[in-house]
């Protein structure tokens, strides 16, 4: 007799297959917070939110760079040119055999053909899939692209559910990139920047099977900055744990990163300079 689909019995097979989906290690890197879920996951949205200019496209160039070893790459810019952008890659990277899997399309161009609605944007964004044919796709930055500052707050969510069906009939793996709204920085925010402090909808807060929050602390030992994983749908062991990032000035990347213990985190929250605060005398 056959099943109905929404009927809750699994074939061996189809248990199989969700259990090497959810279990299997996917995309790997040299980075804690993405492997403590095994990697940057097919068919799912991952979303790093963060201030601007706190360092977000620093570290996912050097995502950008693991990820491109073993597979091919698209990067779809909303600010900046392509040729800045190559540059900026060229000068983290001593192996450039890498560069080859990398493909990068930019809104920041000439011919803004698909800023003519929804549909023109995400036929363009197709065409870009079926020419590159990538594994993975990083979206930098999606608050500042056509979608979020042309289309509204309907156009913002209508995008998110697209991504997502785009995301489950190919199979690949999205990163997005999100800013927190304007007045949420890291030098005001009373508490620790949360998933709903992005700019725009907070339905990519609602609707993110994966999602990052980078956070800076700075305090009079320098610029500490960390990756909070703040949602693991799939993988629970993940959720709330907190990791350090190590950067390396010469190359301006981010090398790697180390999970931090809880009293070591508030010390760096407590410790933390404030909105036209330094370190004062005592």
């Amino acid at each position: 007799m056959k099943t109905h689909p929404n009927c809750a019995l699994m074939t061996s097979k189809e248990f199989n297959d969700a259990e090497k989906r959810h279990q299997g290690v996917f995309h790997e890197t040299r980075f804690g917070f993405l492997s403590s879920h095994l990697g940057i996951r097919p068919a799912q949205n991952h979303f790093l939110l963060g201030t601007a200019g706190c360092g977000k496209s620093s570290l996912c160039r050097a995502i950008q760079i693991d990820c491109a070893k073993k597979n091919r790459i698209l990067i779809h810019l909303s600010e900046e040119k392509i040729e800045d952008y190559k540059y900026k890659l060229n000068t983290q990277l001593n192996d450039k055999s890498i560069l080859k899997n990398i493909f990068i399309v930019s809104e920041n161009q000439r011919d803004n053909s698909f800023k003519q609605g929804f549909n023109s944007f995400f036929s363009w964004f197709e065409e870009n899939i079926n020419e590159f044919q990538p594994e993975v796709i990083f979206f930098d930055n999606l608050t500042t692209s056509y979608l979020w500052t042309s289309l509204g707050l309907k156009g913002q969510e209508e995008g998110l559910v697209k991504f997502n069906n785009i995301a489950e009939d190919t199979k690949l793996s999205f990163f997005h990139v999100l800013h927190t709204k304007k007045d949420v920085t890291d030098t005001t925010v009373r508490n620790l920047i949360q998933p709903e402090d992005c700019r725009g909808t907070q339905q990519s807060a609602l609707m993110a099977p994966y999602f990052y929050v980078f956070q800076n602390f700075k305090n009079e030992f320098g610029n500490n900055a960390t990756i909070r994983v703040a949602k693991s749908r799939f993988h629970d062991l993940a959720v709330n744990r907190f990791f350090g990032l190590n950067y390396d000035r010469g190359h301006a990347t981010y090398t790697n990163d180390k999970e931090i213990a809880f009293n070591d985190l508030k010390a760096l929250f407590q410790d933390r300079y404030k909105f036209n605060e330094g370190k004062k005398d005592v």
